[in-house]
């Protein structure tokens, strides 16, 4: 309060700290929300979470419509030049201009409240859409007769205690099976399960999504358009892109086939490993994660490529291919 870039005693740095405080409160909020809702598997959880993360955007998208904050930043941004700012210093000013322009501080004050609902009902769509996954559809699918009883009673303990709205009993017969479309689920027991016919239905089901999101989703990149077109962008990407080192669509482009031409021959290189390994069949998507295991758990991995078996188990290999 009363701070004014005319205010004679206003310090710019101490101005920029302020700033950064405040932005420092706000996202510890809201990036626990977003943790929260993305990762706990309590529903009172997930819809607490939820609601916090909405009201917590909503505040956010006023506070970067704030013509008072606007203009101590604006006046700060005229100055860095002549402020010694560090290099993070300097980014943050530069990231908290872009924040404030990509929410139409600067439109009258008409387009400002149509800005406002855009994003409020983007962030609705986002909860909605975040919930259907959470939520988890069942899907009763065939299953011939599992390997053993052993890994019968163990897939039904995990889907009883991990996914309690589950059909009870989870195995309803030796040859069907209620399951809940959660991706992490169907990984795993593409991973574990030795009958390839099996691991082939598990990875058909791992790739579809929750009816609800169908009719959510077309609802969000409709709102997202109509957003970057009120803010001046032809396209949501275009929107987004305004906050990231990226700035240009091709840009991203050039970072991606680059990416993509520096792991060819390692990937197919663990192709052709992978195979040899499986020794009959062609290699399929649904075999990746399960001989991949098994290979490294024989320890037939190449230990001098420690670095690379490190990072893989941030970068799941069937999830990479």
């Amino acid at each position: 309060p009363g701070v004014r870039p005319n205010n004679p005693s206003l310090n710019a740095k101490s101005a920029l700290h302020y700033l950064d405080a405040i932005s420092n409160e706000l996202c510890c909020v809201i990036d626990t929300a977003e943790a929260c809702r993305n990762l706990h598997t309590d529903e009172s959880f997930i819809e607490a979470s939820q609601n916090a993360f909405s009201t917590m955007s909503a505040f956010i998208a006023q506070l970067n419509q704030d013509q008072e904050l606007y203009s101590v930043i604006s006046h700060l941004f005229t100055l860095k030049d002549t402020l010694q700012l560090s290099e993070e210093e300097r980014i943050f000013l530069d990231d908290l201009q872009s924040d404030f322009n990509c929410s139409g501080v600067h439109l009258p004050p008409s387009q400002q409240e149509a800005v406002l609902q855009l994003s409020q009902k983007i962030g609705e769509l986002e909860s909605e859409f975040i919930g259907n996954v959470s939520s988890h559809d069942f899907a009763r699918v065939p299953f011939g007769p599992i390997s053993s009883a052993v890994d019968r009673e163990h897939w039904g303990r995990v889907i009883a205690q991990h996914y309690p709205t589950s059909p009870s009993p989870p195995f309803s017969s030796s040859s069907w099976l209620s399951l809940p479309l959660d991706r992490r689920l169907l990984q795993s027991m593409c991973t574990h399960l030795s009958d390839e016919a099996e691991r082939r239905d598990m990875f058909i089901l791992s790739t579809l999504s929750p009816a609800a999101n169908l009719s959510a989703l077309p609802a969000l990149m409709a709102h997202r358009h109509a957003l970057a077109h009120r803010l001046g962008c032809a396209s949501h990407a275009q929107h987004a892109l305004r906050k990231n080192i990226f700035t240009q669509e091709d840009q991203v482009w050039a970072l991606l086939r680059g990416l993509g031409a520096g792991l060819h021959t390692a990937v197919q290189q663990e192709t052709r490993r992978l195979a040899q390994f499986k020794g009959r069949a062609p290699l399929q998507p649904w075999d990746l994660p399960h001989f991949s295991s098994l290979h490294a758990s024989r320890g037939l991995v190449d230990t001098s490529q420690e670095a690379l078996r490190e990072l893989a188990s941030y970068l799941p290999w069937a999830q990479a291919m």
